[in-house]
């Protein structure tokens, strides 16, 4: 009965663990999100005032922010995962940077579809289009991130 109870223990202290460190990530990349909201934002906001269409001010501001975004998620947000790889200071191993670019152009291309229904379908203004979809893409982006792009290695 105590063997139960110290494996039923180790297994709660763990499920604990996992949930801090998802709970953990998941602020850090919305810390990480809001700096790179806020480069996309400004570079979308420049654009749309010299008169660019919303759709090349989105993929413009998307993709400014998506770098500043490898950046930090690599090395601050899911530090823990493939760390071996940073160990030498360099900012990413090749596999982990084509999945980012690969599973953020996705996420680009999800992001101008939303984008031109909103905004062309169904007459929204291009800021209230852009609020909406970054806020959806903001759960799509965690989830892909922890889950594929920045995972551990062997998981």
């Amino acid at each position: 009965m105590r063997r139960e109870n110290t494996v039923e223990g180790r297994e709660r202290t763990e499920r604990r663990a996992r949930t801090r460190s998802v709970t953990g990530q998941f602020l850090r990349f919305n810390a990480v999100g809001v700096f790179n909201t806020a480069v996309d934002f400004a570079v979308f906001a420049m654009l749309a005032a010299w008169g660019a269409s919303p759709l090349v001010a989105q993929f413009a501001g998307y993709g400014c922010g998506m770098l500043n975004s490898y950046y930090w998620n690599r090395n601050w947000t899911f530090r823990g995962a493939s760390s071996e790889a940073r160990r030498d200071g360099s900012t990413g191993d090749p596999a982990t940077f084509v999945r980012f670019l690969a599973f953020n152009t996705a996420t680009l291309l999800l992001s101008l579809i939303l984008m031109d229904a909103l905004t062309g379908r169904f007459g929204w203004s291009a800021f209230a289009a852009k609020v909406a979809v970054t806020g959806f893409t903001v759960f799509v982006n965690f989830t892909g991130n922890r889950l594929w792009v920045f995972r551990a290695a062997g998981r």
